[in-house]
């Protein structure tokens, strides 16, 4: 294969890999956000069942409180229709006295005033006089009668008023709380779309990763001077043939302070279950404008820069491995294409993250087999 091949085949599996892993924290958020999403749908359901627990227990006081509303309304009207009679045979009863009394008094005035001598106008003064007695004793237990039933009708109709106060704020906050679970009901339709454009965009992503893959694959095939390959099954990653273990010396990282945010290798996706390869590990520096260092002494092949990757390098080592370092800040002035360069020589500077890719010829090696 001619060096300019090699060249071209690094920058076109570079800039693919590179889309890559900007697809993979796509992916990464995505999948952040879809988790997010389920645990809001998880807490709003929970939420719903304590409210229709609440509206049950609402519901049953309410058939309660009106159940006994009705009893009470019932036994009420009993109580007042029995005043009522009451009230009809004491007025019945003072009608009568008062029909005695005009009866003895009209006795009185036939005989001038005189008292009544004969033994008929005797009896007939006691017989009216025993009825009058009689009904006056009737008409005064009749009367007590009738205010204790006025007393006990006044306490019950208090009662009704409060039960009846208290049905309608049990009502009142029946409606708020159903009306807390339809917020919540619609709430959960809201995050279900959510997470059904969220997983659509997920399938997006899946498939641009799908055809980045094929596109590196068949640019693989066309530099293998012939050599049949097969072809990759689904979008799960490189491969086996495609990756080789390092064996080498280990040598120093291109960053001296660092922590890892995408590793090497395959893995698989959370949700779609899907196999997906990383081919290089991108490093995020511990402080701000970090020095990149160059790994093995080599010869720098290609400085570019675009606006996927940044500034990158490729170089060349004397071993026989290649280096892609990208999303450099900056170059050193004193790197150029085609030079020579030692082992620990600067190279650029980063701030937020170091794209470092290792390979040797069409095959990947996990950077962190060769770094100490």
């Amino acid at each position: 294969m001619s060096f300019s091949r090699i060249l071209l085949l690094l920058l076109f599996s570079l800039s693919c890999l590179s889309g890559k892993s900007s697809i993979t924290q796509q992916k990464r958020f995505i999948d952040s956000k879809l988790r997010e999403i389920s645990k809001e749908i998880e807490k709003e359901k929970k939420a719903i069942e304590t409210i229709s627990q609440e509206l049950k227990i609402l519901d049953k006081e309410l058939r309660r409180g009106k159940s006994k509303y009705h009893r009470e309304k019932s036994k009420l009207k009993a109580l007042q229709e029995e005043a009522d009679k009451l009230l009809l045979e004491s007025q019945k009863i003072r009608e009568k006295m008062i029909d005695i009394s005009a009866k003895l008094i009209s006795i009185s005035i036939v005989n001038g005033g005189k008292e009544l001598g004969t033994i008929n106008s005797v009896i007939f003064s006691e017989v009216f006089e025993t009825i009058r007695k009689k009904n006056r004793q009737k008409l005064k237990l009749m009367d007590q009668s009738l205010q204790v039933k006025k007393k006990k009708i006044e306490e019950l109709s208090q009662k009704i008023e409060k039960l009846s106060a208290s049905i309608q704020s049990v009502e009142k906050k029946k409606n708020l709380v159903k009306k807390k679970k339809k917020e919540r009901e619609q709430l959960i339709v809201k995050l279900k779309k959510r997470k059904d454009e969220y997983r659509k965009r997920l399938k997006e992503i899946a498939l641009k990763q799908k055809k980045i893959r094929e596109a590196v694959a068949k640019a693989k095939r066309e530099s293998s001077k012939g050599k049949k390959r097969s072809r990759i099954k689904d979008s799960s990653s490189y491969r086996k043939e495609a990756v080789r273990r390092y064996r080498g010396k280990k040598t120093i990282a291109p960053l001296k302070n660092y922590e890892i945010i995408t590793r090497f290798g395959t893995y698989i996706d959370p949700i779609y279950k899907f196999k997906i390869f990383s081919s290089a590990v991108v490093m995020k520096p511990k402080k701000p404008h970090a020095k990149v260092r160059n790994i093995f002494k080599g010869r720098v092949t290609l400085m570019k820069e675009n606006k996927t990757l940044g500034k990158f390098i490729v170089i060349e080592h004397d071993n026989g491995l290649q280096t892609v370092l990208a999303y450099l800040d900056s170059f050193s002035p004193s790197i150029h294409k085609g030079k020579r360069i030692k082992k620990g020589a600067i190279i650029g500077r980063v701030s937020k993250k170091l794209y470092f890719e290792v390979m040797k010829g069409s095959y990947r090696i996990d950077p962190l087999e060769v770094i100490e």
